[in-house]
Parts: structure tokens; sequence; C-alpha cells
């Protein structure tokens, strides 16, 4: 598993190729060792197997996009309304 800031700049470029509209409907919800949530993407490339992992998957999307003011970069957290 290795984080989406981690992969080799080539392996970023074929995910823009592969995923032109984005990703996020290829992203897998799983959990760590601490039952924390990550969301994950599988991407094989003929060298190598990868399963990136997106810490904070919204802003990283939105980066991947070119939309950074469309995602709050700073949590992947969803708001709670104190209704």
């Amino acid at each position: 598993m290795v984080s989406y800031e981690r992969l080799p700049e080539t392996v970023r470029n074929e995910l823009k190729k592969k995923y032109p509209d984005g990703f996020q409907e290829h992203l897998v919800c799983i959990t760590d060792h601490r039952n924390n949530a990550i969301h994950v993407l599988h991407h094989e490339t003929a060298e190598s197997s990868y399963l990136i992992k997106f810490e904070n998957y919204k802003a990283q999307i939105a980066h991947f996009l070119g939309n950074f003011e469309d995602f709050n970069q700073t949590t992947d957290e969803p708001s709670v309304n104190s209704d």
C-alpha cells in the first residue's frame, strides 16, 4: 500500500490518463488496524500492482482534477448538523 503523495510521477500521469474525469467512483473504503476508514484505489502497471491509499481523499481528488476550491482540504470527515 502506498500513499498517493508518494506515488511516482509516472504512475500519477497514468492515473490521469486512465481516469480523465476522476476516480472517485472506483475508490473502495476499507478499515486499517486502528479501525480508521481509508479510501484506496487498485492500479496495475506492467511492472507493479499498486494499492493507493488516500488519507484525505476529497482533497486529493480535488488536486487530481484541479478543483481545489470545491473541497475542504483539511478533513474528509462529514460535517455534523447540530439540529
